[in-house]
């Protein structure tokens, strides 16, 4: 896994400058530049095959308790698939529409439901709540994550790779330069991205994978 550091000695290295030393060139610049190209390649990927970025969680179950907090890192509440597996039964948890709330007894199989209010913010709720308390791997949450923003240092990059995240950085370093402006053509920033999504490639079903990207805003932040 590359880090950010890596991505900066790689780039200090291809310019022959001590990044520390510029007045134009700062690290929050090129981390806000990285990490927009990381989340616009992100889009592309969820777009292009979601599962990439899917992972999981347990719910620590509370006897009486029904509302439990959404995983921290989950993207659009994309909740995947949910398991229930506790003293040898095991099912899948679907999804209860309002309908069936009416007529839930406290003895039927799980249900779950995703709720947004004002006082406590999007939780997954059990339909009945929990019976027991079980803090380990009764209920489990299949779901899609988030990007992990880069924060600098150690941080890795979270797309599977790193050609598009250089491509711009390294477009704005030759802009604080000097060398050229940061607006390139729209061919050369295709086949970037495309380097990067290559990856992919074998994911996809069929061949329409055609990728729009857009640097229009990435100079504009101080």
């Amino acid at each position: 896994m590359t880090t950010w550091s890596t991505i900066l000695s790689e780039l200090e290295e291809e310019f022959d400058i001590d990044f520390s030393a510029e007045e134009n060139i700062t690290e929050n610049q090129m981390l806000y530049i990285a990490n927009m190209l990381q989340e616009e390649v992100y889009m592309h990927i969820i777009n292009l095959h979601e599962d990439y970025y899917k992972t999981s969680d347990y719910v620590n179950l509370v006897d009486g308790t029904s509302a439990y907090s959404m995983p921290t890192d989950i993207y659009l509440n994309k909740l995947r698939f949910v398991q229930y597996n506790y003293n040898n039964k095991k099912y899948k948890v679907t999804r209860i529409s309002e309908e069936e709330k009416v007529d839930v007894d406290s003895n039927d199989d799980y249900m779950y439901d995703i709720e947004n209010s004002t006082a406590s913010g999007t939780q997954f709720v059990l339909y009945p709540a929990s019976r027991i308390t079980e803090s380990s791997s009764a209920m489990k949450r299949v779901y899609i994550r988030q990007v992990i923003a880069l924060t600098g240092g150690s941080s890795v990059i979270d797309i599977p790779s790193t050609h598009y995240i250089k491509y711009g950085l390294r477009k704005y370093v030759q802009e604080e330069l000097g060398l050229q402006t940061f607006q390139v053509g729209l061919a050369e920033k295709q086949a970037a991205l495309e380097l990067t999504l290559n990856t992919m490639r074998t994911m996809i079903p069929d061949d329409d994978d055609t990728i729009k990207p857009d640097f229009s805003h990435y100079g504009e932040h101080e």
